[in-house]
């Protein structure tokens, strides 16, 4: 095997393109934040010399060092897969009518790309059920969009269900009616499940996401959390803001 790992030709392709994508990466990342720089932070003011200094650095290495520009404004390093993962809906929309991306939905659109745990509402008899979910890129008609991906709580692989965030209209906090009279007992709390045990969860960390495509639906979840709370509810505003603004724009032209 480890013959195998030395000369397979394969092999030695495929880390050589690791290789080439590695020591490009910078570059690409440089590239994908000039296509939509109105997402973040303006450059400084030319009256502050120190802060002009220090970016005019960043600029002529491109090495990294726009990123370290972002970061002391309070984004995170993966900065160019939000870019990315943002630009994704509504491919057609002019970068600069988007909404900015404050760091602290940027940071939480980051954490929310490595996956979280939330308790599913549906149809299955052991609903509210504990499954994965993460922010995806998820193949549509005819290209990649960023998606809400929920995933088999045994198969932790496999997607059971998503949500293109192309379709999100709305968020609202709490259980809504039909899943209060089903599921909330009377002292308040839901009865989970993780697939082997039941066990009460608050509903205070319950939000549901409506949805329009063109049919109206929603999921409503809850998460295990307040942090994890947080970050979905920051993600679900900013592309409700921006669903509505893509909205304005196709119905002023």
């Amino acid at each position: 095997m480890q013959v195998w790992n030395v000369y397979s030709h394969v092999a030695y392709s495929t880390k050589k393109e690791r290789r080439f994508l590695q020591r490009c990466l910078n570059t690409r990342i440089h590239e994908c934040l000039e296509r939509c720089p109105n997402l973040f932070p303006e450059p400084p003011y030319k009256s502050d010399a120190e802060q002009q200094s220090r970016l005019s650095r960043y600029d002529r290495k491109v090495d990294g060092k726009l990123v370290d520009f972002l970061a002391e404004q309070g984004y995170g390093r993966n900065i160019a897969a939000c870019a990315t993962y943002v630009m994704s809906v509504w491919p057609s929309f002019p970068t600069l009518k988007r909404p900015p991306i404050s760091p602290r939905v940027q940071k939480a659109m980051e954490a929310l790309q490595n996956g979280t745990k939330l308790y599913v509402f549906n149809e299955k008899p052991n609903s509210p059920l504990k499954c994965g979910a993460a922010l995806r890129m998820l193949r549509s008609v005819n290209t990649d969009e960023a998606s809400i991906a929920i995933f088999n709580p045994e198969e932790v692989t496999v997607i059971d269900g998503y949500i293109p965030l192309s379709f999100v209209v709305s968020i609202t906090l709490g259980l809504e009616p039909v899943e209060q009279s089903r599921h909330q007992s009377r002292g308040g709390k839901i009865l989970c499940s993780d697939g082997d045990r039941r066990f009460l969860e608050t509903p205070k960390r319950a939000f549901t996401i409506h949805c329009a495509a063109p049919d109206k639906f929603y999921v409503t979840f809850i998460a295990p959390n307040q942090m994890t709370m947080d970050n979905w509810t920051r993600v679900i505003d900013y592309f409700v803001l921006l669903n509505a603004c893509c909205r304005t724009y196709i119905q002023s032209r």
